[in-house]
């Protein structure tokens, strides 16, 4: 027996002890929590097994019982299973609490094998855990009802009843529990209770809100009216009837009542002023008595009933139709390891955003709670539901306490950014402390994070503990630079250290020689730097030139040094012209005795010259594929095509020129561009790109590619769009950059269109000049979209 004890035991804590992590962006970690649940599932099975032969050797042992009567082990292994099933089960739930099944798994086990304490110590646990759970609700209301029956109990039951509904009753499928709720007070006969319930779930919309109409409407039907509604509902509505039959009958016999009562008040004698209003107060007549309702009445006080719920039924069903749609997008509203899929955390995102808008602050908390179950591994919807919580003045500490300690301490005990919030959290509330434990386990648990170490440094600095921050910085950057001196969290560490040094110890000194030192040893040590590594370098050497012009007095050498040695070759070209031209402006505006600013620009040409002839190279090893043109007989300069030199030399002067074009128009701002009021004479390497250099008269600014020659095409008349010539062009604004751009790329002369025998065929009509106002496209762009 004992065998089979320890079996069962072994088994148990194999089944929930296996770690199934989410990881929604990497297959591998899919497949490997697909492969759990399918152990998991055999583990089940074979927990099954063990189960069965376990009962098989009690009652084995039972029958060896009735033949010697000498104590047997029986009793000590249902204990020892009752035992090793808390054990896993407990170990199982700090990691999956939202699993609603295998929480009835474990009621039903503490029902077998423990006792009634124990087993209702079990739901509350579970309901604690997952108070949303409509089928964990169901259970548990089941076995109440069940052990707890009889008039004694009604108070104790309804109570539970009522927890369930105050918990999940709003939910959209909550329906099951509700049925459960009306059958039991059905069950004992408490008519009025059942109508008293329906009140309630017809103001609810959730998803069998019609069932629920036509389930009422028989309710009614099929119980006299005075047992269906309280006794004050059934005086009220027989007064409102009879008032009403009084009515129709007073109408048909109006001049008879009216003598009547005319002869009634001579008759009687007029009472001294007050007598009536005393005779009043002190009467002491009890009300009315209830009347039993014949037939007709009792129809027409149920049918007063039903209208008089069907607008609350209306409502209900309008809030229904709303919600409908995303509620039918949820596909999967429970929880599982699996990840969820896009359109699935789009539905939820939809749905949020929708019931936030509603504005019902309990139905929105209760949505937000339903989310993260099903998307309890999602970081994003328990931020989200945090800071929904933070902006109601109504949530208490503890109620956002609770939220972050579930968040943190059991779905996402390796997501950063909840652990970084609560510990602000609980530092703005005053608890210091414990804001500094938290980041103190998050480091154990993520190591390589640098952001709980900064936070952590932070906490301190704001507390006026300086010296303790000053050591979270050395011991991180110790532990960083193992990991490689140029590592990205390291240089950033540097960086925010020399600015703590400078900034809140006023160590501006050390902070340079930190930071002078760092970057001496990184380059002594590299050679030919990765492209992380000279961003690492970059990155320190404009914090040595900040935090040298920050000290008092500000170190201008060691500022230019460092500028200046940032045009080193080891960097990319972009970063050497940018250290180049901030090295020439330091000289310029802060440069010392000594220090020579024509120096400077010479040292900034030289470079310029050095990366343009990188830059020929680089371009030269591109076009190394394309073949030579061969030269044509024809001596006619228009038709031939460039070297590959002169179009580099062209390049480089096109370039040259744009370049003092931008440099002049920095020092004058002021002055405008020049305004060409005809067409543009343009050299085809101004346009977008192309291989062939092309220079022709065109209309707009090249539109790259084309053929290295000059096209002139015979001008046409065009009477219909020409202005006269004694008249100016009419002034147009320009178009739009994206129809300055040629046709189809090509830089050539359109100022006078095609001739008509140029497009004969191609589907436009032969308007002349290819539709275009024919007028060199310089007089404002007129009509340029063409006349089709």
């Amino acid at each position: 027996m004992s065998d089979a004890t320890e079996s069962t035991a072994g088994v148990e804590a194999e089944i929930f002890d296996a770690e199934m992590e989410n990881n929604s962006d990497s297959v591998d970690s899919f497949e490997k929590q697909l492969q759990q649940q399918e152990e998991e599932l055999q583990s089940e099975l074979r927990l099954q097994e063990v189960q069965e032969e376990a009962k098989k050797a009690a009652a084995a042992a039972m029958v060896q019982q009735t033949v010697d009567p000498a104590p047997v082990e029986a009793p000590q292994g249902w204990q020892s299973e009752l035992e090793s099933g808390r054990e896993a089960y407990g170990a199982f739930f700090t990691r999956y609490p939202y699993c609603y099944g295998y929480w009835k798994k474990f009621a039903d086990l503490e029902k077998r094998k423990g006792t009634k304490e124990s087993t209702l110590k079990v739901f509350e646990q579970g309901l604690a855990s997952i108070p949303l759970s409509v089928d964990l609700w169901v259970h548990y209301l089941d076995y109440v009802t069940g052990a707890h029956y009889g008039p004694e109990h009604e108070t104790f039951v309804r109570e539970q009843f009522e927890r369930a509904t105050k918990s999940c009753g709003i939910e959209f499928r909550s329906d099951k529990m509700w049925d459960a709720y009306i059958n039991w007070e059905n069950s004992n006969k408490r008519y009025s209770c059942v109508t008293a319930i329906y009140d309630r779930l017809l103001a609810t919309p959730v998803s069998k809100y019609m069932q629920h109409w036509t389930k009422f409407q028989e309710h009614v039907k099929k119980h006299k009216s005075s047992e269906v509604i309280s006794t004050e509902e059934f005086l009220r509505l027989q007064r409102s009837l009879k008032s009403r039959d009084d009515a129709v009958a007073a109408t048909e016999s109006d001049d008879a009542a009216v003598a009547a009562t005319t002869a009634a008040d001579d008759d009687v004698d007029e009472a001294p002023p007050g007598v009536e209003e005393d005779s009043a107060l002190n009467s002491t007549t009890a009300p009315a008595p209830v009347t039993a309702a014949t037939e007709e009445e009792n129809k027409s006080i149920q049918q007063l009933i039903i209208s008089s719920r069907e607008k609350l039924h209306q409502s209900s069903s309008n809030e229904v139709k709303m919600r409908w749609s995303y509620e039918d997008a949820i596909k999967r509203p429970y929880f599982h390891v699996k990840p969820l899929e896009r359109s699935q955390l789009q539905a939820w995102r939809d749905y949020l955003e929708f019931e936030t808008k509603q504005g019902d602050e309990h139905r929105i908390r209760t949505l937000y709670e339903r989310c993260l179950i099903a998307a309890a591994l999602y970081e994003e919807f328990w931020m989200r539901y945090l800071h929904y919580l933070e902006s109601l003045s109504s949530v208490s500490l503890e109620e956002m306490r609770s939220v972050y300690e579930r968040a943190c301490t059991i779905h996402l005990k390796d997501k950063i950014k909840s652990h970084l919030s609560w510990a602000v959290f609980e530092e703005e509330k005053g608890d210091v402390t414990r804001a500094l434990s938290l980041l103190s386990e998050l480091q154990i648990n993520l190591p390589d994070a640098l952001e709980p170490r900064l936070q952590a440094i932070a906490v301190e600095r704001r507390r006026g503990n300086l010296d303790a921050a000053d050591d979270l910085f050395t011991q991180s950057l110790k532990l960083f630079k193992e990991k490689g001196a140029l590592s990205t969290s390291h240089t950033n560490l540097l960086v925010k250290y020399t600015r703590f040094l400078s900034l809140f110890k006023a160590n501006g000194e050390k902070a340079v020689d930190v930071l002078q030192t760092a970057v001496d040893e990184a380059i002594a040590s590299i050679k030919v730097p990765s492209e992380s590594e000279q961003q690492s370098l970059e990155l320190l050497l404009w914090a040595l030139v900040e935090r040298a012009m920050s000290c008092l007095p500000p170190k201008f050498d060691v500022a230019a040094e460092a500028l200046k040695s940032g045009m080193s070759s080891i960097y990319q070209s972009r970063t050497r012209s940018v250290f180049g031209h901030r090295y020439h402006q330091f000289i310029a505006e802060c440069g010392q005795a000594g220090v020579s600013v024509s120096e400077a620009t010479k040292l900034l040409r030289d470079l310029q010259h050095e990366l343009r002839q990188i830059e020929s190279s680089q371009e030269d090893s591109q076009e190394g594929n394309v073949p030579a043109t061969t030269k044509p007989s024809d001596s006619s300069s228009e038709n031939t095509t460039l070297s590959s030199d002169t179009r580099r030399e062209k390049r480089g002067k096109s370039s040259h020129s744009y370049s003092n074009d931008r440099h002049q128009q920095q020092f004058q701002p002021h002055q405008p561009p020049p305004m060409n009021q005809g067409g543009h004479h343009h050299n085809g390497n101004m346009g977008g790109g192309g291989a062939y250099n092309q220079n022709h008269n065109s209309g707009g600014d090249g539109g790259g590619g084309g053929y290295n020659q000059q096209q002139n095409y015979p001008q046409q008349p065009n009477t219909a769009t020409a202005p006269p010539s004694h008249q100016p062009p009419p002034q147009h604004p320009p178009p739009p950059q994206g129809q300055q751009q040629g046709y189809g790329g090509y830089n050539q002369n359109y100022q006078q269109g095609y001739p008509p025998q140029q497009y004969q065929g191609w589907g436009y009509p032969q308007q002349g000049g290819y539709g275009y106002n024919q007028q060199g496209w310089g007089a404002g762009y007129p009509n340029y979209y063409g006349q089709r």
